[in-house]
């Protein structure tokens, strides 16, 4: 039995280790994405702010004030594509930590049921070697006291 648990504990191990990278990669992928959508949100309020600039210069030819706009509107489309995307590897993210845990929580349960075992087996021991001490001290005292001799 200890050696199945054993093995079982060695494939817990293995597999806890395959969902905590899956886990950290899922991790940087989310990171990477946050870092995408800031840089998008930076590169944008860059624009807004050129526009205004321009605005408070003077007037804004209709072409130019398109362009902006325009060029805005598509980095807004791209930063909530990219917000959707966030949201999905976070999603991610929360399942393979789950996973994680929960492989992780099967990995300790079967740790304790092994140190169990071991520590009962290790009562045990203790319990037969005090009741073999206990037995021999018994016939030895039988023997002295019954008139017997070694």
């Amino acid at each position: 039995m200890s050696n199945a648990l054993s093995l079982l504990l060695e494939r817990l191990r293995d597999k806890e280790d395959e969902a905590r990278n899956a886990y950290l990669m899922a991790l940087e992928s989310e990171r990477s994405f946050k870092r995408q959508l800031d840089a998008l949100n930076q590169y944008r309020s860059f624009y807004s702010s050129e526009l205004t600039n321009k605005g408070l210069q003077g007037p804004v030819a209709t072409s130019s004030y398109s362009h902006f706009t325009s060029f805005i509107g598509r980095l807004d489309k791209i930063s909530q594509e990219q917000l959707d995307g966030l949201r999905k590897v976070q999603g991610e993210t929360a399942k393979r930590l789950t996973f994680y845990q929960e492989i992780q929580a099967k990995r300790k349960a079967i740790e304790f049921l092994i140190e169990k075992r071991h520590q009962e087996k290790l009562a045990r021991e203790v319990k037969q070697e005090q009741k073999m001490s206990d037995d021999l001290a018994t016939n030895r005292y039988f023997k002295v006291h019954s008139g017997g001799s070694d």
